[in-house]
């Protein structure tokens, strides 16, 4: 009995078990965040239903960490968003409404922090990283689909009150997750299951144009790209790039809306495109006005989220970068760029890591979060992304996969049904 009872504690006791109930919160976070069921069920609506998993999941977290503390380190990246929160934090006392400074801290940045160290900690395998990643993709292709077939009448295609109510904000959304929907339709041999993320991906790519987001078009062109180089040129599938293209040429000219050509001409000269109405001068006067800002106030800025009122346009800078160093500071920007430093060391890491070059399924999520964040990168210079949520979780998913690459090589079996469905031993990402 003792011996049993011994070796049940042994299995309990790896960091695997121990953060089950933490992960399967996550997880259950993240479907809230993703899927809006709240935008579906409005008995729903108004319900803080994702805080509650949030806050059970940090407590799961917490309980399966107890008394194993040395056995679960934070990531640089988690230490990075911590050392970025800690900033936003001193800029507090010297923000020039230190009200919605503080509530910007601590009701929406604070779950971008909690969120990262937790996926950090509490995705311990690729397996977890995966069901995490298809979540996201297949709520950004549901979601895109319905937006087409539906609400494709609106003079720009948004959805709901949340994470897809904004055009510009969906179609930066899409370009994201664009590569990773291409990841899992080349992961899969299930013909049903690739037509559903083929029929996403033409989905996407059609709201986009919906949208009328000219940012949101710069960053799928780039997130189609890199897609198209590191799984057509780099992962050896030329067909990729002539099915693509092939595709293109077949559906632009129905799916393209009225007056898109001139919206894009819109992006040189602003003069022609009816629906600017301003949008470009003033976005010119905000980007001028946040760099000044960053000069007056170059170590504490103007507070998180003061720089509409700070300004008096009572508009977001609608650029990343200078929204940091603009409210949160220089430093804060400083170590924003070190995270976004941080995820392309990751992902070139990975490559260099025995489990890369043996594992398909490891090869695929690389190369999408690698184009995905070439999309973010342009995409951030067009809108203000500082303290939400999505972009962090990406960037704590490349260091789960970097650090399961490190841990163990891949167990590989000939001709599986699909990469991602291979049957492997879970491995800790702690476990040396």
């Amino acid at each position: 009995m003792v011996g049993s009872g011994t070796k049940l504690e042994r299995t309990w006791n790896t960091p695997e078990n121990r953060l089950t109930a933490a992960y399967v919160l996550i997880v259950a976070f993240w479907a809230f965040y993703y899927y809006r069921p709240e935008d579906i069920f409005k008995f729903i609506y108004g319900l803080p239903l994702a805080k509650i998993i949030g806050g059970l999941a940090l407590l799961s977290l917490v309980i399966g960490i107890m008394g194993q503390a040395g056995r679960f380190k934070l990531n640089t990246e988690a230490k990075l968003v911590l050392l970025l929160f800690l900033q936003c934090v001193l800029t507090i006392p010297f923000a020039t409404w230190k009200g919605g400074a503080f509530q910007t801290v601590f009701e929406d940045f604070d779950k971008c922090v909690i969120m990262t160290v937790m996926i950090g900690i509490a995705v311990t395998t690729v397996s977890r990283l995966r069901r995490l990643l298809f979540i996201q993709a297949s709520a950004v292709a549901i979601m895109a689909v319905i937006g087409c077939v539906f609400f494709r009448g609106l003079t720009r295609l948004a959805i709901g009150t949340g994470l897809y109510a904004n055009a510009n904000d969906f179609a930066i959304m899409i370009a994201l997750n664009w590569p990773i929907c291409l990841g899992f339709l080349l992961a899969t041999r299930n013909p049903v299951k690739k037509a559903f993320w083929a029929i996403g991906l033409i989905g996407m790519a059609w709201a986009v144009t919906l949208t009328y987001s000219r940012s949101g078009f710069m960053a799928l062109v780039v997130a189609v790209c890199f897609s198209f180089w590191e799984f057509g040129v780099r992962g050896k599938r030329k067909y990729i790039i002539v099915a693509g293209v092939f595709t293109a040429l077949l559906l632009l000219p129905v799916m393209l809306p009225s007056h898109y050509g001139t919206r894009l001409i819109g992006i040189f000269n602003p003069s022609v495109d009816a629906l600017d109405l301003g949008s470009h001068v003033a976005r010119e006067e905000l980007l001028k006005k946040s760099i000044k800002l960053t000069v007056q106030h170059p170590l504490f800025g103007v507070g998180p989220g003061n720089f509409a009122s700070a300004t008096q346009y009572w508009h977001v800078t609608h650029n990343t970068y200078t929204q940091l160093s603009s409210e949160a500071g220089i430093p804060a920007l400083v170590i924003f760029l070190f995270i976004l430093r941080q995820v392309f060391r990751n992902l070139r890491n990975i490559r260099k890591t025995e489990r890369f070059r043996d594992d398909p399924e490891v090869q695929i999520l690389t190369g999408a979060l690698r184009a995905s964040f070439a999309g973010y990168l342009l995409g951030a210079f067009f809108a203000s992304y500082a303290y939400e949520l999505f972009i962090y979780g990406l960037v704590a998913f490349t260091g789960v996969l970097y650090r399961a690459c490190q841990d163990v090589p891949a167990e590989v079996k000939p001709k599986p049904q699909s990469v991602f469905t291979r049957v492997r031993t879970p491995t800790p990402v702690g476990a040396r």
